[in-house]
């Protein structure tokens, strides 16, 4: 059944702006001189698709300067003939992993959507992966993720050979209404990440925490370490808590994306990253962070808090939340396929 969302969605794709399509040209990434071009090309689609993917122009830049990221060969973008952005690619691959994973994120703008430029992308990405799939000797996996109500875009997916293997829903709590006081076990204490000089302790817990999660890749203190310099990190809101040993023992990292908040109207911040170590699993440490970071965000004067869980967590986190007064709003699908080399 078409939701009233989506029936908005598809009337304002279809009267979005024509214009006549010619054949556009494929380039590499040229590096800061395009940034802004991609932010701007972002967010064309996103004010047409109101799927809240949308990035501001330092959050381009953080994502294409991120260790690891070989933008040359990992990002395409496709021009006019009067060499206007018209589609964005990025294969996010990470480096080290048994089976390599490589999820693309394609942005196109809305007045070029067309299944000939979607084969365009595709090819492109399914091309980059096969070749790092060979020069590594391992096999592939190819991802992508789509929000559940984007009929178009999961048409391209199924098109090209995608399959729905996870659901993965955003859940979204009120922050006027009243917050549990955090109790944690004895001993135990939750205090700001300490800086990097405790990032590679945070690093071995958040591994430890993920390991036997879907899709675990390995966290690096070099990629974290790049996170800690982006713009809106708040140093005050990336909470980590404290075993009575001293150990690391579960986090909670929340942010604030003013610019976001700008362009959608709404007033609220995420808890971006929660975990529980193991061997401290069942405690109510996780709780107790979950509850710390509602109160931290909502003393930096949000009136809203979102997440992004797993719905097939395998450690009931769907249900921490929803004892937390957290609500379900929409569901991103991830797609994925096996690579042939």
């Amino acid at each position: 059944m078409m939701t009233e969302q989506t029936r908005s969605m598809v009337n304002e794709r279809e009267t979005a702006p024509q214009m006549p399509l010619s054949t556009p040209a494929a380039r590499p990434y040229a590096g800061e001189a395009d940034v802004p071009a991609i932010s701007a090309l972002i967010l064309a689609a996103d004010a047409v698709d109101r799927l809240d993917q949308g990035l501001s122009v330092d959050e381009v830049r953080m994502h294409l300067t991120e260790p690891g990221v070989d933008a040359v060969r990992d990002v395409r973008l496709w021009t006019a003939a009067d060499g206007a952005l018209v589609a964005f690619a990025h294969l996010m691959l990470r480096p080290d992993d048994e089976i390599i994973d490589g999820y693309l994120r394609f942005d196109v703008h809305p007045a070029w959507r067309t299944d000939a430029l979607a084969d365009a992308i595709f090819a492109w990405a399914t091309g980059r992966l096969r070749e790092v799939a060979v020069d590594r000797g391992k096999p592939a996996q190819f991802r992508a993720g789509v929000r559940e109500e984007y009929a178009d875009r999961r048409r391209q997916l199924e098109r090209h050979g995608l399959t729905i293997v996870r659901h993965f829903p955003t859940l979204e709590r009120s922050l006027t209404e009243p917050i549990e006081a955090p109790a944690l076990p004895e001993g135990f204490s939750i205090r700001p990440l300490a800086g990097p000089d405790e990032v590679t302790a945070w690093v071995e817990m958040h591994n430890e925490s993920f390991v036997d999660h879907y899709n675990f890749h390995p966290e690096t203190p070099a990629v974290i370490c790049h996170w800690l310099g982006d713009p809106s990190y708040r140093p005050e809101m990336n909470l980590v808590a404290i075993a009575p040993d001293g150990r690391l023992a579960g986090f909670c990292w929340c942010a604030i994306f003013a610019e976001e908040n700008a362009r959608t109207g709404r007033n609220e911040g995420w808890i971006e990253l929660l975990g529980t170590r193991r061997g401290y699993r069942r405690l109510g440490v996780g709780r107790a962070l979950v509850l710390s970071g509602l109160l931290a965000l909502r003393a930096a004067g949000v009136d809203a808090a979102r997440l992004g869980v797993d719905a097939d967590s395998p450690t009931g986190a769907t249900r921490l939340y929803a004892a937390a007064g957290f609500r379900h709003r929409h569901t991103y699908l991830t797609y994925m396929k096996d690579m042939e080399t």
